[in-house]
């Protein structure tokens, strides 16, 4: 979905069976906003999915990882 922000600037709403799982930048024009949008359309079937919805130590503490 399309919005226009307060100041006049554009951005876009990535949403996926009725939730929004994205927001992007915000553009200029309107003419780079399409170019944002063709840029994720050409890229997302490449993009992996990380889902830590249902974990919640999905990270191990930093004191092992950094010591």
């Amino acid at each position: 979905m399309k919005f226009k922000s307060k100041n006049g600037k554009l951005y876009f709403k990535i949403i996926l069976n009725e939730k929004e799982i994205a927001v992007s930048r915000k553009y200029t024009t309107q003419l780079l906003m399409e170019k944002g949008i063709a840029e994720i359309e050409r890229t997302i079937h490449n993009s992996e999915v990380l889902d830590f919805s249902n974990q919640n130590d999905v990270f191990p503490p930093a004191e092992e990882i950094f010591g």
